[in-house]
């Protein structure tokens, strides 16, 4: 079998193993084959008008979603194109009452855990609590076994990969692996998991078969 069918028959059969397991957790999980698929998603879940924002995401760029909600019709609130300092202050206040918050996860488990790990916390912020509904989207690359490689993959490879991304002064850049580091440039403040969406419904999972972000 060649590898690009290996890939894609291991990734769908993961997607379908997560979206079991997080459906008994409360999450409304969608499985997408491509990226384009995804985008397809997005588009029937979210309605017309609907006021809608998003954390860093290398996911959400890769995928086209981002420009798919910009150009949709869609209410934006777009901190990426705000003029000044204090209107991406606004923006963050604004998204908890944003009725679809778009992020990604560092990684989820198939024991049923989404692990995510921010610095200054707007992301998290929103997940926990504000939107009326969040959407994660993940690609199949960020799947661990269990909680404990969730989080050494979140910690170990997501974080120095976005800390070099984000061109930031912090060892993990030179070792490759977290340092535990408590510089003002660190990206490591905070770090959440989640096990279950409360309400039912709220969090909305949209598995990927394919690699996308770090």
């Amino acid at each position: 079998m060649p590898t690009a069918e290996v890939l894609r028959e291991f990734s769908l059969a993961r997607a379908k193993e997560v979206k079991r397991v997080f459906e008994r957790r409360g999450f409304e999980v969608f499985v997408a084959p491509s990226v384009a698929e995804s985008r397809e998603v997005v588009e029937r879940i979210v309605p017309e008008d609907a006021l809608v924002a998003w954390g860093g995401s290398m996911t959400l760029e890769e995928s086209g979603i981002k420009d798919l909600l910009r150009t949709g019709p869609y209410r934006v609130l777009d901190r990426d194109r705000a003029a000044s300092a204090e209107e991406v202050e606004r923006i963050y206040r604004e998204t908890f009452s944003c009725d679809y918050f778009f992020m990604s996860a560092n990684a989820l488990s198939l024991d049923g855990h989404i692990v995510n790990i921010d610095g200054r916390g707007n992301r998290l912020a929103a997940l926990l609590f504000g939107p009326r509904y969040v959407v994660m989207v993940v690609g199949w690359n960020k799947v661990a076994a269990t909680l404990d490689e969730a989080l050494a993959r979140a910690k170990h490879l997501a974080a120095p990969l976005n800390a070099t991304r984000l061109e930031k002064h912090t060892p993990c850049r030179r070792s490759t692996v977290c340092e535990d580091c408590l510089g003002d440039e660190s990206i490591c403040s905070h770090t959440v998991i989640t096990r279950r969406s409360v309400p039912r419904g709220r969090i909305k999972l949209i598995l990927v078969g394919q690699r996308l972000g770090f």
